[in-house]
């Protein structure tokens, strides 16, 4: 008996080890695929730390706060809880929320209507741009419509979000026309689509 509970804890041991080596080699893989820099977060120390520590997962109606706080910061025109909590229950709709160690860094909202799809937002924090954050939640967003059988992708952005424009031209959408007073009224948008 204590034989095997000896085996038992050798084979646990070497489990976790192979499970250490596989988290070092994903994140390194991630850091080659996303080419990106480390990421400065503010935990109170301002400490730098590996892309591998970035997570993305399914939002739920638990992240609504972090997800209204990423909006704040992020537009102009913020949604409210509403919208947020309406997005997280309707049919077809999905939040992809990006984090890095626990910390909420950004998020793509998207939906699958027939065969058509719509990224609803996507927004990163001011922190965290220009480090490939925002392509690979397009990236996820993009694939898991296309594996839904999505053939077309359309999103709104405003005229004066070069940085957005610029990103989603790079993933290869073209712009279809000017949207008018989108934005309440007050602020115009392009729309983008993607065949």
């Amino acid at each position: 008996m204590t034989t095997t509970i000896i085996t038992a804890m050798i084979a646990l041991d070497i489990a976790a080890a192979l499970l250490r080596i596989l988290f070092i080699i994903y994140g390194t893989f991630l850091n080659t695929l996303l080419n990106l820099e480390p990421l400065l977060v503010d935990a109170g120390l301002n400490s730098l730390l590996s892309d591998a520590n970035l997570v993305v997962r399914l939002a739920s109606l638990a992240d609504v706060e972090a997800l209204l706080k990423i909006e704040e910061e992020c537009f102009e025109y913020p949604y409210d809880r509403l919208v947020f909590e309406e997005i997280l229950r309707r049919r077809g709709c999905t939040i992809l929320l990006a984090e890095v160690l626990d910390n909420p860094i950004g998020y793509v909202a998207f939906e699958k209507k027939g065969h058509v799809g719509t990224i609803i937002s996507l927004g990163v924090v001011e922190r965290f741009r220009h480090r490939g954050i925002g392509t690979y939640l397009m990236a996820q967003a993009l694939t898991m419509l296309k594996g839904a059988g999505v053939r077309r992708v359309v999103l709104q952005v405003s005229v004066k979000n070069l940085a957005a424009r610029r990103l989603y031209e790079k993933l290869g959408f073209k712009a279809e026309g000017l949207l008018r007073g989108y934005y309440r009224g007050e602020e115009d948008a392009i729309l983008y689509s993607l065949e």
